[in-house]
């Protein structure tokens, strides 16, 4: 399984994230719920700049997900993903989402913020350790702290 960054995908591949993006299975828990194909491509322009980080998955030829880390800071930072696949691949995510920030970011804690319905994502989240920490509304925010020895 290899990452590719946004910024080095092929407009296909980019039109094909932004699709399963705008699905209602990924847009019913996202803050924005409808992006044009020019909101997208600038976005992903925009983050050769910054500290964000939107990464594909793919294995062999086939993507098979998002994941992103935003708001980085010191050891720190907060992840989101979602698959593109129809395969069952949430906890390959969730794996691979874990070592990269801890392997290649060097984060200490990783946190995240999730609609209280989306309750999917939440077991998920729980069986790889993350806790509830506070409620906003319907918005709950989780997070994963690094312990002992590191992540392996």
């Amino acid at each position: 399984m290899i990452f590719k960054n946004f910024t080095e995908l092929s407009l296909d591949e980019k039109k094909q994230i932004l699709e399963k993006r705008n699905s209602p299975e990924v847009a019913n828990f996202a803050i924005n719920k409808n992006i044009s194909l020019d909101e997208h491509l600038e976005f992903i322009e925009k983050l050769k700049f910054s500290k964000d980080i939107y990464l594909a998955l793919f294995d062999d030829e086939e993507m098979i997900g998002v994941i992103s880390f935003t708001r980085i800071d010191n050891d720190e930072g907060f992840f989101g993903l979602y698959k593109i696949t129809q395969r069952k691949v949430g906890e390959i995510l969730m794996n691979k989402m874990l070592e990269y920030g801890f392997k290649n970011l060097k984060l200490k804690k990783i946190k995240a913020e999730v609609f209280e319905q989306n309750t999917k994502a939440l077991k998920l989240y729980e069986k790889f350790g993350f806790k509830i920490t506070k409620k906003h509304g319907n918005l709950l925010s989780i997070e994963f702290a690094m312990r002992g020895g590191g992540f392996k």
